[in-house]
């Protein structure tokens, strides 16, 4: 005949008192009032009674104990996760040392500030950051790069020269990778002769900036193509690449300061 559910409920709880009284730790100034021991710092009771059983219950002090613990084993997985997102960011580790701290005085600061504070991968538009050499363009990004990656996001901040030699090497895998990060930066955009002139070079960077565009995943472009060349240039896949930016990137325009 089966016991009643009573009788099961009973049966448990006398099992999980005695599991409690063997693994009860007193320690010296612990005390007991009315047969329940109570913590000797914290005055919290240690145990709490079931019917006639006594089981094992977390004083204030053990509490706390597991809570740091929580809180340290947080703070160093949010140190693993962070070296693991800077080391998979940059192709030069040195890039993590560009903080807002070494931002160059500029006419955007606040704009800069409230996008990375704002910043949301599935919302947020894109930065088009235009601007002459020597304007501050790189370590502007660089800040945001490095601003983002303390929040948790997964960046990438390469040029479009080491893209090309990577949709060369594995095309597919390239595309796919690019697909994982939250934001990609992509520096040196066809700011050069040498780049404006490499058809083959020019196909891929179209190809690239089309998969985030048709995924609707933000980016940053950096060049120190005028402005008012991009508006109006002659090659057909150029202006629609720039064009696909321009739909998607809020454009900056930074000058050289004196």
């Amino acid at each position: 005949m089966s016991s009643s559910p009573n009788q099961f409920t009973k049966d448990f709880v006398r099992k999980l008192a005695h599991i409690a009284k063997k693994n009860l730790k007193i320690k010296d100034g612990d005390y007991q009032k009315n047969e329940i021991w109570y913590c000797g710092k914290c005055n919290m009771p240690m145990q709490i009674k079931s019917g006639d059983e006594l089981l094992c219950i977390s004083c204030h002090c053990v509490i706390n104990k597991i809570k740091k613990h929580k809180e340290k084993m947080h703070s160093y997985d949010y140190e693993i996760t962070k070296e693991n997102l800077v080391k998979n960011a940059f192709y030069d580790i040195n890039f993590k040392y560009v903080t807002f701290d070494k931002i160059p005085e500029n006419d955007h600061n606040d704009e800069i500030v409230e996008y990375v504070q704002n910043f949301d991968k599935n919302t947020s538009k894109g930065l088009l950051i235009n601007g002459s050499i020597r304007s501050g363009k790189t370590t502007i990004a660089l800040c945001i790069t490095n601003a983002l990656l303390n929040r948790g996001f997964k960046c990438k901040y390469t040029n479009a020269l080491r893209l090309h030699n990577d949709f060369i090497i594995s095309r597919n895998q390239l595309l796919d990778d690019i697909r994982q990060f939250d934001l990609i930066i992509i520096d040196d955009f066809l700011d050069s002769h040498d780049l404006m002139s490499n058809k083959f070079l020019i196909s891929n960077m179209y190809q690239i900036i089309n998969s985030r565009f048709e995924s609707n995943q933000p980016m940053i472009v950096v060049t120190s193509l005028p402005n008012d060349q991009i508006h109006v240039i002659d090659d057909l896949l150029i202006a629609k690449i720039f064009s696909k930016i321009l739909l998607v990137c809020k454009e900056l325009i930074f000058s050289r300061k004196k």
